[in-house]
């Protein structure tokens, strides 16, 4: 008995050391955690949406919900908004279109909200080969830096678990304090 609570203390400890550390953006500040709002962080990678603009894109995801948040470096005097932003994607996702990676695709913008400034968003409809799809965008701008994160379903009925993942996230980059 001994020998196996010895083993199980092992374990635990070995557990709690070597649990994930929260995924953190040191230019932003921004740290996104293990998970938000029952969606479970995979592993960020590195992109670069064109030269002099390199980013990381952290998945997240859970039972129907694929969502990835972008975090990139622009240029200030070229994207001056988070709505910017918005049309910088639903233009690459009209050329999903054009390509044939998606048809049937429906824009639909909306206002920016009050209750979440310096934040736009936008979503849109398609089907893919994998069938019908409904993706949001919300984006904003810290600094040199733009922030997105897009979250897609197959199913609209999970647009409960969709506004807490954007309420917690948007939470998450507010509060984030820039590491000097």
């Amino acid at each position: 008995m001994k020998t196996v609570l010895i083993f199980f203390m092992c374990g635990l400890l070995s557990a709690i050391t070597s649990a994930a550390q929260p995924f953190s953006h040191m230019e932003t500040g921004i740290p996104l955690p293990d998970t938000i709002a029952g969606t479970t962080r995979g592993e960020a990678t590195n992109y670069e949406v064109s030269t002099g603009e390199p980013g990381v894109a952290i998945p997240y995801h859970a039972n129907e919900i694929e969502i990835t948040v972008f975090i990139r470096r622009i240029d200030p005097k070229k994207i001056t908004s988070a709505a910017m932003l918005i049309d910088e994607t639903l233009a690459t996702v009209k050329q999903l279109e054009a390509s044939g990676g998606y048809s049937n695709v429906k824009v639909f913008k909306s206002a920016d909200d009050s209750a979440t400034p310096g934040w736009s968003k936008a979503a849109f409809t398609a089907r893919s080969d994998q069938g019908f799809l409904m993706s949001m965008i919300y984006a904003t701008i810290r600094s040199d830096y733009a922030i997105k994160a897009r979250i897609t379903t197959p199913n609209p009925k999970n647009n409960d678990s969709i506004q807490k993942f954007v309420a917690e996230f948007q939470k998450i980059v507010n509060e984030a304090k820039p590491k000097a």
